[in-house]
């Protein structure tokens, strides 16, 4: 099966453009429009989560799409509880900010100060470089046969950086940007020994109950917790339960809950400067490499800045973006994967902003000479952690990258087709002289270019490193533990 290095999404059609929206036509059309949009997701698209959309604090739309639970047919509602999966490194960073300006930590303390069990290796790396995805630790999510043999056992935090601690570095520290779960992990261990409190604990007390968020925390899978959605996954028609995942895994890069409401408050906080002080928050919204701050990612959209970050973990699929200059906030958590999280908060946005959006609509396959194949047939990187594979068996073509189970491409013209297993869509390039040079794979609302690889050389991807970035344009989650 094609499993691409992003929360992944359903195909919309051939774009239907919608033209520019006037924001300030009245809360009646805009909200007209964000129910037109979710009528069309949830129809073509399949859409199973809740979504919240808010302007200035106030509610647009907040509903629920689909079920919570699938065997006992419990609707989702705004209310619903949703693993976060990396949703939850914002929390994580917000911690260590309070604790700074408590003079608990420094952001620039080595790591081994607060964690002096870590390598000599390690030396070089900050609280800043683990906050910032650029401390060059490698990422316990990316170790080769990380989901198969370790994600159910409940490994201790020892045990989980000891998977990690005796690698090289991947790069000096500061120098690069590499998405890293480790590096949050330990974040959350230096958070517990700062703080003299349990992770958990912390962020109850100095986070969710001083900003009236009662239905958030740490997801366990021992509790009852009232309104909790199950996690489930779907190929092709088939939607079945999602894999078990030990939570103690996740931890502080992946491991809490919340409901859109809940999220909504969270903006609200941020937007009216709670919880740190002025700097603390341009500190927090400063990117350093590749436009990721301190657990968001920083960036500005056809002239509004923009902050946002996308989750992923095993059954969920999550995507939050704020607006600040707009006052616009958007929330979109689902529970089956693939979901298409990150082009529907996307699109919802770009309806409150006035900016062009794609209305989801069917797509058909059509028929092409399966003679054609055969120049699609190669190997293409898509990242220097994966290398997609497209063969062809007889009149089929399929793909995957390498290790996986192919998925069929089903073509909707003769260079563009669908893989609906895994709900994604690849259009084959060609250069001027009709030689197929590399595709471009659109999933989870991303849009990646593949270069085709040169088979006449021996070329191996490198050991997969996590996710690159979960974003709100498909940058988020691939990997399936945060």
């Amino acid at each position: 099966m094609l499993v691409l290095p992003t929360a992944l999404a359903v195909l919309i059609a051939p774009p239907m453009v919608v033209p520019d929206a006037d924001p300030d036509d009245g809360g009646a059309g805009l909200v007209s429009r964000l129910e037109e949009y979710m009528e069309a997701a949830d129809a073509v698209q399949k859409f199973n989560g809740s979504v919240i959309v808010t302007k200035d604090g106030e509610p647009l739309l907040a509903r629920g799409y689909g079920l919570a639970n699938f065997e006992h047919e419990v609707p989702n509602t705004p209310g619903t509880k949703f693993r976060l999966a990396s949703v939850t490194k914002q929390f994580t960073a917000m911690a260590a900010l309070i604790l700074a300006e408590r003079g608990k930590l420094g952001l620039d303390d080595p790591i081994s100060e607060h964690l002096p069990e870590t390598p000599e290796s390690w030396g070089g790396v900050t609280i800043r470089h683990l906050l910032t995805h650029t401390s060059g630790i490698p990422s316990y999510t990316g170790l080769s046969g990380f989901f198969e043999e370790k994600s159910i056992l409940p490994l201790s935090q020892e045990e989980l950086i000891g998977l990690v601690r005796d690698l090289p570095l991947e790069f000096e520290p500061g120098s690069e940007y590499r998405y890293n779960n480790s590096g949050y992990f330990l974040l959350g261990m230096i958070i517990e020994r700062a703080s003299g409190s349990t992770y958990e604990s912390f962020l109850r007390e100095e986070i969710f109950e001083p900003l009236g968020m009662e239905d958030s925390g740490y997801d366990r899978a021992g509790p009852i917790l009232k309104g909790r959605a199950s996690g489930y996954e779907r190929v092709g028609e088939l939607v079945r339960n999602s894999r078990y995942l030990d939570m103690g895994l996740p931890f502080s890069a992946g491991a809490l809950y919340s409901t859109v409401e809940d999220l909504a408050r969270w903006d609200r906080a941020l937007a009216e400067g709670k919880l740190i002080s002025g700097e603390s928050y341009e500190a927090m919204w400063t990117p350093v490499k590749d436009d990721y701050a301190f657990g968001w990612l920083v960036r500005e959209r056809d002239g509004h800045p923009e902050q946002e970050h996308a989750g992923g973990i095993n059954g969920f699929t999550t995507q939050v973006i704020r607006y600040p200059d707009d006052g616009v906030f958007v929330a979109v958590l689902g529970n089956v994967v693939p979901e298409p999280v990150g082009e529907i908060a996307r699109d919802l946005a770009a309806v409150v902003l006035g900016l062009p959006y794609e209305v989801p609509r069917p797509r058909a396959i059509v028929e092409v000479d399966p003679a054609i194949f055969d120049d699609y047939v190669g190997r293409y990187r898509i990242s220097p952690e994966m290398v997609l594979e497209i063969v062809r068996e007889g009149d089929r073509l399929l793909g995957a990258p390498s290790g996986q189970d192919r998925a069929e491409l089903s073509p909707t013209s003769e260079t563009e087709f669908l893989v609906e297993a895994v709900r994604a869509e690849v259009e084959f390039l060609r250069d001027d002289e009709g030689n197929v040079t590399g595709l471009v794979l659109i999933q989870g609302g991303r849009t990646m270019q593949a270069d085709r690889l040169d088979d006449t050389k021996e070329e191996e991807a490198t050991p997969a490193g996590d996710h690159d970035r979960e974003a709100g344009d498909g940058d988020e989650e691939p990997d399936q533990a945060g």
